[in-house]
């Protein structure tokens, strides 16, 4: 089993480690650099690729022949543990748009989901109350032609 981590460029902080699996559960500690601004000054390039500000990615790996073993997928349980509050980063002239963390995306991250789960959190919302409102207005619909064809049939 290998894991790996990756900054918001996509680009590896370390490289992947690996620990074998026999069957029994197995751990990887991975300790990184803080992610600061001033990181890019340093030479150590585990150091400096923890610069950018944003979503910095885990990769969980398994050698292809284990596939055989897990056949619906393995199971993992993945602990992360961040240290530190967030620090105010570099002020620019102009709005650093490719590696800033805005507002959406520190709301999503409050909430333990990225920007496209809370897009599409917020989307199945809008779906579930629509479709709950579209049957109490068909029931309440129903209801009502109950109402009139009985008091209709029983004038008749």
């Amino acid at each position: 089993m290998g894991l790996g981590v990756y900054n918001p460029a996509r680009g590896p902080v370390s490289g992947t480690r690996f620990v074998p699996y026999d069957g029994k559960p197995a751990a990887i500690k991975l300790f990184t650099a803080p992610v600061a601004y001033g990181n890019r000054y340093n030479a150590a390039a585990p150091v400096s690729a923890m610069r950018f500000a944003g979503s910095y990615y885990l990769a969980v790996s398994l050698h292809p022949d284990a596939a055989k073993y897990f056949k619906d997928g393995a199971p993992v349980t993945l602990r992360v543990d961040p240290v530190g509050r967030p620090q105010p980063g570099p002020h620019y002239r102009e709005k650093a748009t490719d590696f800033s963390v805005a507002p959406q995306e520190r709301a999503a991250a409050d909430d333990g989901m990225s920007v496209q789960q809370a897009a599409q959190h917020g989307t199945l919302r809008v779906l579930g109350y629509s479709g709950i409102s579209t049957g109490a207005v068909l029931l309440l619909a129903l209801g009502v032609w109950a109402v009139v064809a009985r008091w209709r049939g029983g004038r008749a």
